[in-house]
């Protein structure tokens, strides 16, 4: 009887093991560590940067152009979407773009171009968690910008930037393509990016080439560096 008592209790208790671990480990283990261990909790972050920048055109066939640096300062929002890498990023910006540049064909550069800008940059993040209070984030998309204002220096004289006759008719709009990458470690940021526009500075040409074909008006490009806080 108690050999027959024994080989049953050997039979039931790994079964009640079993079902033990079955019932009771969702109720033991934690969603939170299980669904976000690598991922970004999702939801909305605003936050506000402020930084410098470091401008200048970007063309192949127009030397000698240098970069002047300005100032930016940015506000938007992180959104994270649940149980995913990915987010979205809008964020409205302003920054001062610009260039050094020669004022006629030949001469060194010097001539300053300042471009007060608005932006509208949209991008798409991809976020990886590092422990419980760092993330890293890099994010690529277009951006939307606008001249609100600027002053170009030559010679001890000013001129406005934007405009038409007796400015230096820079084009207002420009659409380009940004790339960014950032560090938050709890709500402070540090951010890293460049951004390059796709218009020409200006319209028609800046003259012609060694065969004698249009030169196009280079675009602009930025860099720059932000510090900030994530609410």
């Amino acid at each position: 009887m108690k050999k027959n008592l024994l080989i049953l209790l050997c039979i039931i208790f790994p079964i009640a093991s079993n079902a033990q671990d079955v019932f009771e480990s969702p109720q033991q283990s934690d969603p939170s560590l299980r669904t976000y261990r690598n991922y970004v909790k999702p939801g909305v972050h605003p936050y506000l940067r402020t930084g410098v920048s470091c401008n200048d055109y970007t063309s192949v066939q127009i030397r000698g152009i240098k970069s002047v640096w300005g100032i930016m300062a940015e506000a938007g929002v992180d959104i994270f979407f649940t149980d995913t890498y990915v987010g979205f990023k809008p964020a409205l910006r302003y920054i001062t773009k610009g260039a050094n540049v020669s004022w006629a064909q030949g001469d060194p550069a010097n001539t300053k171009i300042y471009q007060q800008t608005l932006e509208l940059p949209l991008d798409v993040t991809m976020n990886f968690r590092f422990g419980d209070d760092v993330i890293f984030q890099v994010g690529m998309g277009p951006y939307f910008a606008y001249g609100i204002g600027g002053t170009t220096y030559y010679d001890n004289r000013s001129y406005a930037t934007f405009g038409g006759t007796g400015t230096m008719e820079i084009r207002k709009f420009d659409i380009g393509c940004g790339l960014v990458c950032s560090a938050v470690y709890r709500h402070f940021t540090a951010t890293m990016g460049a951004e390059a526009g796709f218009v020409p500075v200006r319209g028609g040409y800046a003259g012609q080439d060694d065969r004698g074909k249009n030169v196009r008006w280079p675009c602009n490009r930025s860099f720059y560096l932000m510090l900030g806080y994530e609410f």
